[in-house]
């Protein structure tokens, strides 16, 4: 399991903290990158990505990480089971209406005057919402709408909303395979879809370089409101 004192140590420049996250997760990221390119080049992508993070580590925030972290396992439980017992269609149509719920909340809030921290409650409903989200679908869309909530700049966002994927992502993963829901030939699906997430995170680190924040924060609502639209009608 994730020790998540080391993402304190890790901002605090605990080198040895850095050592440790680079040991547990070097060989399994190398494992997917490799799987896609030559190793070589895979040994240049993954090495970049811990020098990023090693570079951005005093972005993060444990008031930031921790309260987000401790309600979004609280959530994936009842999450995960759900997903184990719930019809799929009933499942997918949840998971529409939340994604277009999501997306008209993003176009809200960017065109809304009044973008201020949010209430505790409304914060702590959002990172349980997250949880559950995380455990039925793998996907933690309302993160985001959680973490921009409590970030002043894209580098504390991408900093701690990572925090919060290592340590849910791992925790989810021992759900998973006690429950028998990630089995081999998911896991063979999965890497089906590795080169199609690689070419996304690439175009959308390019895009972030170059594109308004403001506009591509719309663009991004606005796809989500299509794509949940589009899902709700597939499963009616």
């Amino acid at each position: 399991m994730f020790d998540v004192s080391l993402l304190s140590q890790l901002r605090e420049g605990n080198r040895e903290a850095f050592n440790s996250l680079f040991r547990h997760y070097y060989p399994r990221v190398m494992a997917y990158v490799a799987a896609m390119v030559e190793q070589e080049v895979a040994e240049d992508v993954v090495q970049d990505v811990f020098l990023h993070v090693w570079e951005n580590r005093k972005k993060l925030d444990s008031k930031v990480y921790l309260p987000l972290i401790a309600l979004v396992i609280i959530g994936s439980i009842p999450g995960v089971f759900m997903l184990k017992n719930v019809n799929t269609s009933i499942i997918k149509l949840i998971f529409g209406v939340v994604v277009i719920v999501l997306g008209l909340e993003m176009l809200l809030r960017e065109y809304s005057k009044d973008s201020g921290k949010s209430s505790r409650i409304l914060l702590a409903i959002i990172g349980v919402a997250s949880g559950v989200l995380c455990g039925l679908f793998g996907v933690g869309a309302l993160l985001a709408a959680y973490v921009s909530r409590v970030t002043d700049d894209s580098q504390s966002f991408k900093a701690n909303i990572s925090a919060v994927f290592i340590v849910d992502n791992t925790f989810r993963i021992i759900l998973y395979s006690t429950l028998h829901i990630l089995t081999l030939d998911t896991l063979k699906r999965g890497l089906i879809l590795i080169p199609f997430v690689l070419i996304g995170l690439i175009a959308g680190m390019k895009c972030s370089s170059i594109m308004n924040k403001n506009l591509a924060k719309k663009i991004t609502a606005l796809l989500l409101v299509i794509s949940g639209i589009s899902l709700v009608i597939k499963n009616i």
